[in-house]
């Protein structure tokens, strides 16, 4: 069930408004604030209509994530690639940590894939489905930085820009 934003901010003092709607609408509730928080407060505040875009996309498709347990933890954007090209970023990552990497693109991007390698260059995972949204998936054995492979398979009008949310459970 749907409970919109407006509906949401009147409820928020209800007493019986915790009881109505059960821990599982909780926490998906307060996932996506704690997401949209997240995204607003940090440095990759929008600036222009494809970085807005990026932030909408990110904020929709870690409902799903959200939904499997996993928390917002950072989140990178503010990056463009033409057709056809690739980036590459360090993160670190804990050990005995189960992640979900999360790919973005705006509007103009019909497809951007992702591929995670550790720091000896040997692929963790990798997401090269024909979509705008690739996921990765990674448990580190130990705390490590790994290097994050952006490639934009499909850009219809370039520059097109990128994120990348991690969430982790």
């Amino acid at each position: 069930m749907y409970v919109g934003e407006r509906y949401i901010a009147r409820c928020l003092d209800c007493s019986n408004y915790y009881r109505e709607i059960g821990q599982v609408l909780i926490r998906k509730r307060l996932v996506a604030v704690a997401t949209a928080s997240l995204l607003i407060g940090s440095a990759a505040f929008a600036q222009d209509q494809w970085e807005e875009q990026v932030q909408a996309q990110l904020v929709n498709y870690s409902e799903s994530l959200s939904e499997q347990g996993y928390t917002l933890t950072d989140v990178t954007t503010e990056y463009e690639l033409n057709d056809g090209d690739s980036d590459d970023f360090w993160i670190e990552l804990s050990g005995g940590v189960e992640y979900g990497i999360l790919g973005v693109c705006d509007n103009d991007c019909s497809d951007v894939d992702l591929e995670i390698f550790d720091s000896e260059s040997n692929s963790m995972d990798s997401d090269y489905e024909v979509d705008d949204y690739p996921v990765l998936t990674l448990i580190p054995k130990k705390t490590r930085r790994f290097r994050i492979h952006v490639y934009m398979a499909d850009c219809n009008i370039e520059p097109c820009s990128w994120g990348v949310g991690v969430y982790e459970r």
